[in-house]
């Protein structure tokens, strides 16, 4: 009897920097495993997804430009949601990668939650740091935690961050050496359904 394929949900909702790119390339690594079907839901404005490195297959959903557009999407969190709802039903995932916490990763784990899904969080700083672009991210941090059934981090003082303080204690928290960007590359996908949400 054949195995079913494990349907792993990768998203990232920035718009620029490493976070779309990480997305990108994780996505690309877990399709090349065996019996793997894997969907990568970016945002509509992210800019890789106008460059070279584009992704060939994409959910795209429609987040914000600024603060003001942010506060916009939480005043229509419910349609929001409601999409994001519909997202999950269609592809049924095992599994849910947040690839870098941003703002509204929240109404994602909520969703996530309801439907069953397992939720794995990248962790890439333990502690807040000068330049962070919101003021509330660590706080956004925290709650996200809170809410995986598993921590990734790509360095051990990360991890050691996260394990002794109060936030992931009862979560478990794996330290992986950080991939390389794929970059410049040519990409191999395995055949993937095209998504029906966009």
């Amino acid at each position: 009897m054949t195995k079913p394929a494990e349907r792993i949900l990768v998203w990232q909702w920035g718009r620029r920097g490493a976070g779309p790119r990480i997305a990108v390339d994780l996505a690309d690594g877990l399709r090349r495993l065996p019996d793997t079907d894997v969907l990568l839901c970016l945002s509509d404005r992210a800019e890789i997804l106008q460059s070279r490195n584009a992704p060939d297959a994409v959910v795209k959903v429609a987040t914000y430009s600024s603060i003001q557009g942010l506060v916009g999407r939480l005043l229509t969190a419910p349609g929001f949601m409601h999409l994001l709802g519909r997202i999950v039903r269609d592809f049924r995932p095992d599994v849910a990668i947040c690839a870098m916490p941003g703002p509204l990763d929240l109404l994602m784990t909520h969703v996530l939650r309801r439907a069953g899904v397992r939720i794995v969080i990248i962790v890439h700083d333990a502690q807040p740091h000068p330049g962070d672009g919101y003021p509330f991210q660590a706080i956004l941090q925290r709650r996200l935690i809170r809410q995986a059934d598993q921590i990734v981090t790509f360095s051990r003082h990360v991890a050691d961050g996260l394990t002794t303080g109060p936030d992931a204690v009862d979560c478990p928290v794996v330290a992986l050496a950080h991939p390389p960007f794929i970059g410049g590359q040519p990409r191999h996908h395995s055949p993937m359904r095209e998504p029906r949400a966009s």
